[in-house]
């Protein structure tokens, strides 16, 4: 198998399944009685997702020329047209494909919808950064550039973490059938990651950018985990997890020397 393909399948799909994992951990069984989702639909929102990556990172490769340009050697960089066509153009893409896909009649209006939104956007994420990161390393020795690979994986935990934010966003909104109002609670999340790749298309460095975005993406995913997914469920759900934890937290408290 091809070692680069390998190794960028890891560093795209980690961070994408980790966030899953994290997200619905506490909406199953010890903590409820009954999972809150469907698995079937997680893994299927999540193949879903996968193929929309892939789809979504060819066109934006097919959208990269238009801001930054060549004479043949060297590279100029158009801000106005980034602002338009990445963050404006890609933005809106990313959020009205996710939009579309959570209100299929199936997942439309189900208070379980902002799971499947965290698992169709790490299927997202997971692609787009597979088809990232193997142009990207390609034609450089990334067996020993340990820094690019650092970057890589920092960058796609970001990407997940918004793109999963994205989607449970979306997903409470179709949950209580709020229809195209939703799009903006989904849409400016896009924008101001997007627009705050400006830094490294400026400066052609990663780190200065992942300095800035790493912490908003924390933030934003933090917001989803701990308020919007919880609120979207009954009350009954929400007091049950909440004892359960309780008493998950009080008997690890026991059993330690």
């Amino acid at each position: 198998m091809n070692t680069l393909l390998l190794l960028t399948s890891v560093i795209g799909f980690a961070p994408a399944l980790a966030i899953i994992w994290f997200s619905l951990r506490k909406y199953d069984h010890p903590y409820v009685q009954g999972a809150c989702f469907d698995d079937r639909r997680v893994f299927f929102l999540l193949a879903i997702g996968m193929v929309m990556g892939s789809v979504l990172y060819v066109i934006e490769r097919m959208v990269y020329p238009l801001f930054m340009l060549s004479d043949g050697t060297q590279e100029f960089f158009e801000p106005v047209i980034f602002i338009l066509v990445y963050v404006l153009g890609m933005g809106m893409v990313l959020t009205l494909s996710k939009f579309i896909v959570l209100n299929f009649p199936a997942i439309q209006g189900r208070v379980d919808s902002p799971f499947y939104g965290v698992s169709l956007g790490a299927g997202i994420s997971a692609t787009w950064i597979v088809g990232f990161g193997y142009i990207s390393l390609m034609n450089s020795d990334y067996t020993g550039d340990v820094a690019a690979i650092a970057a890589l994986l920092v960058f796609s935990l970001n990407t997940a973490l918004i793109n999963s934010s994205v989607g449970a966003i979306l997903g409470a909104s179709t949950a209580r059938n709020e229809g195209m109002r939703g799009i903006i609670g989904g849409l400016v999340p896009h924008l101001v990651f997007n627009i705050m790749m400006l830094p490294w298309f400026y400066l052609n460095n990663i780190w200065y950018t992942l300095a800035i975005v790493t912490p908003l993406s924390i933030l934003i995913f933090w917001e989803v985990h701990t308020r919007i997914i919880p609120n979207s469920l009954p009350q009954e759900i929400q007091d049950e997890i909440r004892e359960n934890e309780k008493k998950a937290k009080k008997k690890e408290k026991n059993t330690k020397p």
